[in-house]
């Protein structure tokens, strides 16, 4: 049954609000890395110019400003930057339904695929800090929104809106080049123009390149220059291919593991579909191709979950000095639990494997008789957008598990961009998978909730000891966070006093 267009929507907001409620995300103190990309805020707002004196990866230059807008009716205050995490949050998710929608044009599969991010732990948590992870999933997924409308309709609008927003995640996270760039390998792919025109459709891909390097001579300018790695190029990385294949190795396993996981109610689903769509001989290489990776998902499905953002002793990382020799590995996480974990991990992964090997073959029969529909190129554009963006995740050393957070949604367009709009769909299972999905979402807000909570107080310590009893920040140890930010303020302060 066809249901209202703003039936879905609703419910997906409803369940967002349901979980912000049960997070309590409210707190003026820093999360995570959050307080370096608070910074450049702090100043624009206290001190009227954009400065930056914390080395990090990530260029967030759109990100600043963005919170700065949130913080200008109040001042500045983690709980507005949060604020403005959170309302992008809200419209990633709303976008991304769209975005499935247009893709499969399936109702339900696509409220399920939404549902998937909005009860996925990496989104919740990372929702209600300054992170960049959300910001850049919430622009990357409005820009190739666009984009889709781009590939249907040939629209210049849409081409223009879908760089605008490609501008913007690419000056949160440089890596963001790869949107206009996918975009831009699939119109010459579809229109075939002479060499000399192809600059015609990677203008988006040019403009975005122009105005991130504009983004970087500024920041040098300023006296604020971007030293990502520790001052280490993506040069020096490359020319340890040794490196590169390893990293691609155990990321890759990794990507697909954590893809699997959370998409297993989707991808239930979608394989089940294209299995009986699938001729023997695509069946065989299918086999073939799952086959390859399945050596790399044994070895490294017991390292998961990875560590960072979720892990076995709840969601994000506690960043009090010991709590690492006390507390990981956590040996009172039952082990039998995290062995199921393991193994739904390395089902789901062959299941996307299945998916993937499905795609890539419908991919290469059209490029082969060149029956380019549009469909092929979404899929060929999020093809293009994955690969590239892995592509760059393999150089450096630096790694956490959030960066999946892109590949998960990706995933979830890839697998059910092939689906037919009238797909069979078992109204008690489909029940059951959304029931399964909004628990997994309430279990996300919950440890979410112990996280904030577990921040919360040891603010609440460190506030009573700096305020009440005056100790100086610097005669003291009160986390990662702490000693980033409010040292740093500190030395600030000293600073203008001295003046």
């Amino acid at each position: 049954m066809y249901r209202s267009k703003f039936f879905y929507p609703c419910l997906l907001v409803l369940l967002w609000f349901v979980m912000m409620y049960i997070v309590n995300p409210f707190g003026n103190f820093p999360i995570n890395d959050d307080w370096q990309y608070a910074r450049p805020v702090w100043y624009l707002i206290n001190k009227g110019y954009y400065f930056s004196p914390d080395a990090y990866s990530p260029i967030i230059i759109s990100q600043v400003f963005l919170g700065s807008l949130f913080c200008l009716p109040g001042g500045f205050s983690f709980d507005a930057l949060r604020i403005s995490t959170m309302v992008l949050s809200l419209t990633g998710v709303l976008i991304f339904y769209l975005l499935l929608l247009k893709s499969t044009r399936n109702q339900k599969l696509s409220f399920l695929g939404a549902l998937l991010l909005v009860a996925n732990p990496f989104y919740c948590s990372l929702s209600i800090s300054f992170m960049t992870d959300v910001p850049f999933v919430a622009f990357s997924i409005v820009s190739a929104y666009f984009f889709f409308c781009a590939i249907e309709s040939d629209k210049q609008l849409h081409i223009i809106l879908a760089t605008v927003f490609a501008i913007v995640a690419t000056l949160i996270r440089q890596f963001g080049i790869v949107i206009p760039i996918a975009f831009g390998l699939v119109s010459i792919i579809r229109n075939r123009p002479k060499f000399i025109k192809c600059w015609k459709y990677l203008l988006p891909a040019i403009i975005t390149g122009i105005i991130l390097e504009s983004g970087f001579l500024w920041l040098k300018y300023i006296g604020s220059e971007l030293k990502p790695y520790y001052g280490v190029s993506i040069i020096d990385f490359i020319k340890r291919p040794g490196n590169l294949f390893a990293n691609a190795q155990t990321r890759g396993s990794l990507l697909l593991l954590y893809s699997g996981f959370f998409l297993l109610p989707l991808l239930l689903y979608t394989t089940w579909s294209i299995w009986f769509r699938t001729s023997k001989r695509q069946k065989i290489g299918i086999f073939v191709f799952v086959l390859i990776f399945i050596p790399g998902l044994v070895i490294w499905c017991q390292q998961f979950p990875c560590r960072n953002i979720l892990t076995t002793y709840g969601i994000g990382p506690r960043t009090l000095k010991g709590m690492m020799e006390l507390v990981y590995p956590n040996p009172d996480f039952p082990h039998a639990i995290l062995l199921l974990l393991q193994i739904i991990a390395f089902i789901g992964a062959i299941l996307l494997l299945i998916n993937f090997g499905k795609i890539i073959i419908d991919i290469i029969h059209s490029c082969y008789h060149r029956e380019y529909t549009k469909t092929t190129m979404q899929q060929m554009f999020t093809v293009f957008f994955f690969i590239g963006y892995a592509a760059l995740m393999f150089v450096p050393d630096n790694f956490f598990d959030r960066y999946f957070l892109i590949f998960i949604v990706l995933s979830a367009i890839l697998i059910l961009s092939g689906m037919p709009e009238n797909v069979k769909i078992r109204q008690p299972f489909y029940i059951i998978s959304c029931i399964i999905t909004i628990a997994m979402g309430i279990f996300s807000a919950a440890i979410t909730h112990d996280y904030m909570a577990w921040n919360r107080t040891r603010w609440q310590g460190i506030d009573y000891l700096t305020k009440d009893l005056k100790v100086s920040p610097h005669k003291m140890d009160g986390g990662y966070e702490f000693n980033g930010w409010a040292i740093g303020v500190s030395n600030q302060a000293s600073i203008d006093k001295g003046k």
